[in-house]
Formats: structure tokens, C-alpha cells, sequence
């Protein structure tokens, strides 16, 4: 009897050990998302960053994001470049996006802007992970193109990233709107085939 209670100890410790160890590496894996004061993920040191170089002694970062421009009744991708004295991790980037263009950079606009709400962004490998709100299938089609593009072209400009995935309400995005104008999306996001133009200030 003695025998068989020392036999279901040393069982129990080696169940105990082998629940703790995994657990533990299950809380290595996870990652914790903390939001600022306006419900946005907060600087995370495990987002990819844009390179940071050194001028004139200040440190600097090369950033581009993208805006439509209208031509007549269409719309043009624009390439806007920025530089800026700060690093610049993916959510910063997807941040600045949302804000729009600044008073010098006239004749563009912004699908990306503030009816829609970047939840928190994450790394699946080399796939960026984006959690918005599910006001993205609102609008036109036009406008909800424009807007899927700015944002999938700002993150692939990191190199880490080589695909982006649309998540709602922790479901992966298959098309944007619904109806006859639903636009299909097909997830990863890897490269957006539309023509886009550097922009050049008015």
C-alpha cells in the first residue's frame, strides 16, 4: 500500500511539472496587448521598425504612407514620404496613417481615418495581424478599397512583414461590405495590384 501511495506521489508531481512547463511556455507565446488613452495598442518592442539612421547627428526615419488623390471622378494612390525623428514601429506607422495628410501635403485624402477603429496589430510570423472594428464594411466600395489599400501597402513597406491579415471580431475578413458590391479579400493580404504615383506637393 505504501508502495502504491509513493508510486501515485511521484505520478502526480511528474503531471504537476509537466502542466506547469507548459503553461509557462504558453504564457511565453502569448502576447500582451496594452492600449493607450485613446484605445490604441501602445508602443510594443516586438512589432517590426522601420530603419533608424543618423544624420547631422539626429536620428531619423524614412516613412511612406499612401493616400488617394482624386483625377477627375477616380482616385489615384499617391506615395507620401515623411521623415521623421522618431523610430516608427508598425502600429505608429498604421497611427500616423490615420491622422491624414498634413496642411502641406494638398490634394489628397483619406479613406483611413477615424470611423475606423485599429483594435491592436500582431505578428503571425512574417503576416501582420490587424484587429479592426467592423465599421471597415461600411462606406462604398470605392471608398473601403482605398482604405484596405493604404493600409496593407504602409505595413508591407515594413520588411519583416510579407502579408497582412484583416481580423473582425476574431474572425479572419473574406470580403469587405456585402451585397453586389462586396469586395473579396484574399487573405494574407500580400501585395496590392493598383498603380500608385509619387506625390509631389501642389
Amino acid at each position: 500500500e505504501e508502495v502504491a501511495d509513493d508510486l501515485t506521489r511521484d505520478a502526480t508531481r511528474v503531471v504537476k511539472k509537466g502542466l506547469t512547463q507548459t503553461l509557462d511556455k504558453a504564457k511565453l507565446q502569448l502576447k500582451e496587448v496594452s492600449l493607450d488613452e485613446n484605445g490604441m495598442q501602445a508602443a510594443d518592442e516586438r512589432l517590426p521598425v522601420l530603419p533608424v539612421i543618423k544624420k547631422d547627428g539626429h536620428m531619423q526615419t524614412q516613412l511612406t504612407l499612401y493616400y488617394p488623390g482624386f483625377q477627375g471622378r477616380k482616385t489615384v494612390m499617391m506615395k507620401v514620404r515623411r521623415t521623421l525623428p522618431e523610430s516608427v514601429d508598425a502600429m505608429k506607422a498604421l497611427s500616423l496613417l490615420q491622422k491624414g495628410p498634413t496642411p502641406k501635403e494638398k490634394g489628397l485624402v483619406n479613406a483611413f481615418d477615424a470611423s475606423l477603429q485599429v483594435k491592436r496589430l500582431t505578428m503571425d510570423g512574417s503576416i501582420a495581424e490587424v484587429y479592426v472594428s467592423e465599421s471597415v464594411h461600411r462606406m462604398s466600395a470605392p471608398i473601403r478599397q482605398d482604405r484596405l489599400d493604404q493600409l496593407c501597402l504602409t505595413l508591407l513597406q515594413f520588411r519583416e512583414i510579407k502579408g497582412v491579415r484583416i481580423i473582425v471580431d476574431g474572425r479572419v475578413v473574406r470580403q469587405l461590405g456585402t451585397g453586389k458590391d462586396a469586395i473579396p479579400v484574399a487573405q494574407p493580404v500580400r501585395h496590392i495590384d493598383r498603380p500608385i504615383e509619387e506625390y509631389r506637393s501642389l
